[in-house]
């Protein structure tokens, strides 16, 4: 979904509830936890955050927080757990269009020295 401003609160719970029910728009959900899909271009990356259990739980405080995003996008609603198999909205907004882009949380890890999660698109995915 589209738009020349910024969609409102009540236009994102309707994109949001039409794509609740909607079933990933790839075969290979949740491959990328034990091994790379084939065909795919797998998006690693790793930061030095610095060392210990400070630094840590800082760190999953802020992913929790979705503040791994550029400031042009936005998680919608911000306050989306991360859980499995939470719907979200990923929202975009570029060169003066606003973009929402459907995602569902795949998996979680939640371990003492490791937290993650991977999210799948949906149909209403640009991806």
């Amino acid at each position: 979904m589209w738009s020349l401003q910024r969609p409102s609160a009540d236009a994102i719970a309707r994109f949001l509830d039409e794509q609740r029910a909607q079933p990933f728009s790839y075969a290979e959900v949740g491959h990328s936890r034990d091994r790379n899909p084939a065909g795919y271009a797998i998006d690693h990356n790793r930061e030095r955050l610095g060392s210990g259990e400070q630094t840590f739980v800082a760190a999953r405080t802020a992913v929790r927080a979705w503040r791994m995003f550029p400031p042009w996008t936005a998680i919608e609603p911000i306050t989306t757990p991360i859980e499995q198999d939470r719907v979200l909205a990923v929202l975009v907004h570029a060169l003066g269009v606003w973009f929402l882009n459907a995602a569902r949380i795949v998996y979680v890890i939640d371990e003492p020295r490791r937290f993650g999660f991977a999210y799948g698109t949906l149909p209403a995915h640009a991806a």
